[in-house]
């Protein structure tokens, strides 16, 4: 099993409410429990276009042959339903979800999925991880609940962190 790392740009301020709320409260598992949810909700839409969307077309040779063999040729990024399962589904084979007191980690370990995330010579890019500013070109805010992604998961640790101190 190998695991490629995808370091997501712009996220200082997220960055910051986390080192804020650790100075606070130790342990961080129950808002990155919400994270984690969130993030496996809004991944499932980027797995329903019914069309290219932002993304750069199939081939036509390959669309014809993905057509002929999964019914289909979209959405772009299901085929067998791996890579999806993987990144849409906590627990499912191939997901990778680790949550500690002061980390969170989450991803898939599917070999290809880097191919997809960051393209090849012979692949365009389509990426199916968005947290930064990068989502709003592929993932419309107001459908996917992928757009705000940082600004939801900065409000869920703020949430926590005043709960658990006014509780204190």
């Amino acid at each position: 099993m190998s695991f490629t790392e995808y370091i997501i740009e712009n996220q200082q301020e997220f960055n910051q409410s986390i080192e804020d709320a650790l100075r606070k409260v130790s342990d961080l598992r129950p808002a990155f429990s919400l994270i984690a949810t969130d993030f496996y909700r809004s991944e499932k839409a980027i797995f329903k276009l019914k069309s290219p969307g932002a993304y750069k077309d199939l081939k036509p040779k390959y669309k014809i042959r993905k057509a002929a063999k999964y019914g289909n040729a979209y959405p772009i990024l299901r085929a067998s339903g791996r890579l999806e399962s993987s990144i849409t589904k906590q627990g499912a084979n191939e997901n990778i979800t680790l949550i500690g007191a002061r980390f969170l980690v989450l991803g898939t370990s599917v070999p290809y999925g880097i191919f997809h995330q960051v393209g090849t010579n012979k692949m365009a890019a389509r990426p199916f991880v968005f947290v930064g500013p990068e989502s709003s070109k592929f993932a419309l805010r107001d459908r996917s609940g992928q757009g705000g992604r940082l600004t939801r998961w900065t409000n869920i640790i703020e949430e926590y962190v005043k709960e658990v101190t006014e509780n204190s």
